[in-house]
């Protein structure tokens, strides 16, 4: 998924997004983890073993959610079983901004017989609302997506 969205980036980029920054397109079932200090983990440096034995709990709780959100979701026709019936909050908060262009690298991928008009309709809304650097991006997303067949 990644590669194709950020193959399409590097020819057609988007205010500050970078075709090589890390930016995953779903992992919104390992954020907000109970029992994890996100502070904690962003100011506490890891020089010893004390200090590691300080965040070692919130890390292994992370890995934790981490290796059940890939059982859960193990292929790409699971992460789309899921995401079509969640309220567009909630696959908001799944999928990575924007969504609705990730959504439809999903649905090509899964060969969903409504990524045809999904695509076309996200196409066209992104160009009307989003006319220029959004709206271009999403068109040849699009393009290059239909260059894969089936």
């Amino acid at each position: 998924m990644e590669k194709n969205y950020k193959e399409v980036l590097r020819f057609h980029p988007v205010g500050e997004q970078d075709s090589n920054e890390k930016s995953d397109t779903v992992g919104g079932g390992v954020l907000n983890v109970t029992g994890v200090d996100y502070a904690l983990l962003d100011v506490q440096d890891v020089e010893d073993d004390t200090s590691f034995n300080v965040v070692k709990p919130h890390l292994q709780l992370l890995v934790d959610a981490a290796l059940q959100f890939f059982d859960d979701y193990a292929t790409l026709q699971n992460v789309f079983d899921h995401v079509e019936i969640l309220p567009i909050p909630q696959m908001a908060k799944f999928v990575r901004k924007p969504m609705p262009l990730r959504r439809m690298i999903i649905k090509k991928l899964v060969n969903d017989p409504n990524y045809g008009a999904y695509s076309q309709q996200i196409v066209n809304n992104t160009v009307t609302n989003y006319p220029g650097e959004l709206g271009d991006f999403a068109t040849a997303l699009k393009d290059k997506l239909d260059s894969l067949g089936n």
